[in-house]
This record gives structure tokens, C-alpha cells and sequence, in this order.
């Protein structure tokens, strides 16, 4: 079994020195300093500080690696560590390693750091007062990579695949030329009379392999919870923001909430909201009318996710004096090059109409609910009925003509309590 195991080590020792001499020029579009979706943790100082022997906490989790021209790489983790038998005490960890890479002629990355400089911070507040700080050093072996612009975000992004093929999330580029620490060993070690690592430098002078920090790492962004979240309130939140939604105070319109155009955008020439940049899909979109249709009840898990009288709230008109006025009052303050021209004098008015919470409300009891968006997207569902769709385009003006007959269609369908397919 031993002699197995040498022999595994060793063939994997092999193979790593065949792939690091079999290698290729590095490509440049993986320089840069990379981060995931969270953005807030990056390389650099604002992660780890080498002189001090201080990690910062980032506000959020996730990841980033950056990459140099001439073969360095620096990375810094932030994990939060779940805990499902004593949810309660969850569990914190952030590592910091920097060495030199080298891109394989099979297009993988073997990541080589420098031993004696990597850090790592474990919390665990329920076992332990103060943090854990240690040494960390783990090279690193990626299979393959791809850099390419993000048909969604519309910026670079790198898709890191470790050494099984298994995917990490995605990172967005965020410095170019990286920020990262000095490329070089930066606490170096002198071997000790009794073989161990010894720390140099005044600062770290009496420093072992471990030290404690005062307070748990985790703090800020693990804390706990003393109060249950209503799931009704922070619905009536959404519907607020969603409603006020969002517009630049400028001729120019935002390409997209996430494109880096606008990193550099004024903060006062923006009208936050927070309906502005957030994303879903048409599936999702669907469970949730869905969940209208059955009275606040998930009709796959069967979770009450809200009260039947909420609802019936949303679904109760709330201006009662302008009843079949709404539609055909016409759109003045919308920007004109956003509208169709058709749609200036308002819709025709056929029947019955009102205003629930956030949407147009139609019937002779009220109880289709409907509303627009901006790139003639439309949701509706008959309670009556127990019917529900959604029409999604990124077409603009608003009132489209080619946009028309299918939104006529799909209105028709939900009116009559149709089936719609596709």
C-alpha cells in the first residue's frame, strides 16, 4: 500500500515537471486582475498586508486571481463555510498566496506559489474566541481557461477549469495592468537549529506558525440573525423600488447595469433604485406568477411563501375614482424617442380597469393583472381563470409595430383565459 502510494506521488511529480517544461508564451488576455461577481475581493494591499501581518475583510465573499505578462500570479479568497448540523455557527476562511505560473503547450496553468509567503485566516466562532492565522501553501493545477467578452455583461471574463475539468465561477476583469503585491518573496525564512521556519523581521520577530487575532474574522458578514425575515414586508419593498425603477439624468442611455461604462459615472448624475440591475429568467419569472395564481402557495414545494390576503390586496383596486381612465390617459412623461408615437394619446379602453399594487388591473371584477416593460415585455394572469404568461423582448421604442401582433395575442390569450404555448 505504501510502496502504491510513492508510486502515485511520484508519477504525479512527473507529470507536473513534464507540464511545466512543455510550455508556451503567455497569453495576454489573461493579464489583469480578476474578480467574481460579488466584487469586492481583489489582489493586492486591500486584501493583505505583508508588513503588518493583517488580512482585511472583504464586505462580501468570493474570489480573485491576477496575472502578470512575465509569469507571476497572486490570489485572495474569502469563503464563508456553511455548517447544516448547527446552522448557527458558520464558519469563515480567507487565503492570500502569490508565486509564478506557467501556461502548459496543452493550454493549462500550473500556479506555483512562493511557500513560505501564503496566508491563511480560519473563523470559527462557536469553537474558538479568536481566529486562527496560519501559513498556507497549496500550488495549483488548472486544466484549462478561456477568456472571452461576456455575452451578458459585455466585458472580459475568465472561466478557471481545475485540474478535473470542474468549472470555478466566473471572474470579470477588473484592473488592467493588475494590482497586486511586490512578485517576490516577501517574509522569507532562515532554517532554525531544530530544522523548523523561523520568521525574520523586526515585526515578526516572536511570530510562530500560528497567532490569534482579537476578534472572530467573520463578524461583519456572518453575523447572526436575532429577528425572522417576513417574507409580505420585504415583498412590499420590491414592488416599491421595482416601481420608482431607474433612469440616468443624461442624452445617453446605460448600455447595461453591469458594462464598466459606468464605474466611472458621477454619482450624482445617477438615479438609484433598486429595481435597476436586477436579473432573472422567463422560469423563474413564471414560478412566481405561478405562486400568484395559487393564493401565496408554491405549487411545487407547497411552501406558503405569502398570505392569501396579500394577494388579494395586490389584486384590489387602489384608485377607485379613475376607473377606465388609467390606459387611455396617455404617456407625456415618457422620453419620446422610448414610445412609439402610436401610443401618445393613450389605449383604447374596452372594459373595466383599476390599479392594484404595481400593475394594471382589467375585468369586470378585476382580478386580471397585467403590466409592461420598457423593451415591450409584458406579465399577466387571470385569477379567474388560473391562467399566467409572459412576453420577453429587449426591443425598443416601447409600442413596437413588429412587437405588436404578438403582444396582441398573448394579451388576448390571458383575457380569455387561453392556454399559451412557446
Amino acid at each position: 500500500m505504501l510502496q502504491s502510494l510513492r508510486t502515485v506521488l511520484f508519477t504525479s511529480a512527473a507529470l507536473l515537471s513534464i507540464t511545466t517544461a512543455q510550455t508556451s508564451p503567455i497569453n495576454p488576455q489573461l493579464v489583469g486582475t480578476w474578480s467574481t461577481k460579488s466584487h469586492q475581493v481583489f489582489t493586492g494591499p486591500g486584501f493583505y498586508d505583508p508588513v503588518n501581518e493583517k488580512m482585511f475583510e472583504p464586505s462580501l465573499t468570493g474570489f480573485s486571481y491576477s496575472f502578470t505578462a512575465d509569469g507571476f500570479y497572486e490570489e485572495a479568497y474569502y469563503r464563508a463555510i456553511s455548517n447544516p448540523t448547527t446552522p448557527q455557527c458558520p464558519q469563515g476562511i480567507m487565503q492570500w498566496q502569490h508565486g509564478t505560473y506557467v501556461q502548459a503547450a496543452n493550454g493549462s496553468l500550473l500556479l506555483t506559489p512562493f511557500a513560505v509567503d501564503g496566508r491563511q485566516l480560519l473563523s470559527n466562532p462557536c469553537s474558538y474566541q479568536n481566529a486562527i492565522y496560519t501559513r498556507y501553501n497549496q500550488s495549483e493545477l488548472f486544466l484549462k481557461y478561456a477568456v472571452f467578452i461576456d455575452p451578458y455583461h459585455g466585458v472580459l471574463r475568465l472561466d478557471l477549469y481545475e485540474f478535473d475539468g470542474s468549472p470555478l465561477n466566473p471572474m470579470y476583469i477588473a484592473y488592467s495592468p493588475p494590482e497586486m503585491l511586490p512578485t517576490q518573496t516577501l517574509n522569507p525564512t532562515t532554517a532554525s537549529a531544530t530544522g523548523g521556519a523561523k520568521a525574520t523581521g523586526k515585526t515578526k520577530s516572536k511570530r510562530g506558525l500560528f497567532e490569534e487575532y482579537d476578534e472572530p474574522m467573520n463578524k461583519n458578514v456572518l453575523g447572526k440573525r436575532n429577528e425572522p425575515i417576513h417574507a409580505d414586508q420585504w415583498w412590499w419593498v420590491g414592488v416599491g423600488m421595482t416601481a420608482i425603477g431607474g433612469y440616468k439624468i443624461s442624452e445617453n442611455r446605460i448600455p447595461h447595469p453591469y458594462k464598466s461604462e459606468r464605474v466611472d459615472t458621477k454619482d450624482e448624475e445617477i438615479f438609484h433604485s433598486g429595481g435597476d440591475g436586477l436579473l432573472s429568467n422567463a422560469p423563474d419569472y413564471c414560478q412566481i406568477l405561478a405562486i400568484l395564481l395559487n393564493n401565496g402557495k408554491s405549487p411545487t414545494t407547497h411552501a406558503h411563501i405569502f398570505q392569501a390576503s396579500t394577494i388579494d390586496q395586490m389584486f384590489t383596486n387602489q384608485i377607485p375614482d379613475w376607473e377606465t381612465k388609467y390606459a387611455a390617459a396617455g404617456y407625456p412623461i415618457s422620453p419620446p424617442d422610448l414610445v412609439s408615437l402610436a401610443l401618445k394619446d393613450g389605449l383604447p379602453v374596452k372594459e373595466r380597469q383599476g390599479w392594484g399594487l404595481n400593475f394594471l388591473l382589467e375585468g369586470g371584477n378585476l382580478q386580471r393583472g397585467s403590466a409592461p416593460g420598457l423593451t415591450n415585455c409584458l406579465w399577466g394572469i387571470h385569477r379567474e381563470k388560473g391562467v399566467g404568461g409572459m412576453l420577453l423582448s429587449q426591443i425598443l421604442p416601447f409600442g413596437d409595430l413588429a412587437v405588436t401582433p404578438l403582444r396582441i395575442d398573448v394579451t388576448g390569450k390571458l383575457s380569455s383565459g387561453d392556454q399559451i404555448n412557446g
